[in-house]
């Protein structure tokens, strides 16, 4: 799977191999789904902090490490995300949604998407 020392995430707050493994085994796709000669797949995973969303996106686009039905993911032309997730606030001691979105180009997609969730 993915090592330890592949999961840096920010400073002072490095992912353990077993969560770094959770997290890739979380992920999953769905069909792919052609529209105007272009093609759409969406890709979940289950994350527990926003900082976390840079680890899937560099886990997909790594062919290396893909699985074989994600491995389109590192070959798009456009990788719009969003994501929203429940996490601890260290400064307040309470949980705290966090969202974002990436529209990679595609002005107002990936605030489509984050409305979809």
């Amino acid at each position: 799977m993915y090592g330890a020392e592949d999961g840096e995430i920010e400073e002072g707050h490095e992912l353990e191999e077993d969560e770094l493994n959770a997290i890739v085994e979380s992920i999953s796709s769905g069909k792919t789904v052609a529209h105007k000669k272009m093609q759409f797949q969406a890709f979940c995973a289950a994350i527990s902090h926003e900082d976390q969303v840079h680890f899937v996106i560099d886990y997909l686009c790594n062919v290396q490490h893909a699985k074989t039905n994600h491995s389109k993911f590192a070959t798009a032309k456009n990788r719009i995300l969003a994501y929203r997730v429940s996490q601890m606030d260290p400064v307040q001691q309470k949980e705290v949604l966090a969202e974002g979105f990436d529209d990679d180009g595609e002005d107002g997609s990936g605030e489509k998407l984050l409305t979809v969730l």
